[in-house]
């Protein structure tokens, strides 16, 4: 961490054994603002403003359990995703139509590194949610299994 900006320089992901997973490092950084255009860019009120706008999208869902210190991710909001993070680590909720099945096994999960897809389906809804971030896999499955629908 840059002592000065606070700004996260470089983040290693390992795994139980400690073998590096994933790794981010800036190299060069030019953030191109002056003093005073870096503190407008981290005002609350503008932070706010953001999310406020982004509320007022018509969700039939809701995530229903987040993990501690995740919240909405400004600017990135629609219909059918949301996206979270706690300032390091983001995941992604997507819903989508889905005509049943019942050869199609209601859990999926998949992994690649770090990275993590954990997918159920709500029958009743007629929806697949799906969750896919840098978060454990319990946790992924905890997020799609918490969705609460709004009444019709």
């Amino acid at each position: 961490i840059d002592e000065e900006s606070g700004l996260l320089l470089k983040s290693e992901i390992l795994n139980k054994q400690g073998k590096v997973l994933e790794s981010f490092q800036y190299l060069v950084l030019d953030m191109g603002l002056s003093a005073e255009s870096e503190q407008a860019a981290v005002t609350p009120a503008a932070h706010d403003k953001v999310l406020e706008a982004s509320s007022h999208l018509d969700h039939r869902w809701k995530v229903g359990w987040l993990p501690d210190g995740f919240t909405p991710l400004s600017g990135y909001r629609d219909a059918e995703s949301l996206s979270y993070t706690d300032g390091l680590a983001v995941f992604s909720v997507f819903v989508e139509s889905f005509a049943i099945d019942h050869s199609v096994p209601p859990d999926s999960h998949m992994r690649r590194g770090a990275s993590v897809s954990y997918s159920t389906i709500y029958p009743e809804q007629g929806r697949r949610v799906t969750v896919v971030g840098e978060v454990p896999m319990l946790t992924a499955r905890q997020v799609a299994r918490s969705i609460k629908w709004a009444l019709p």
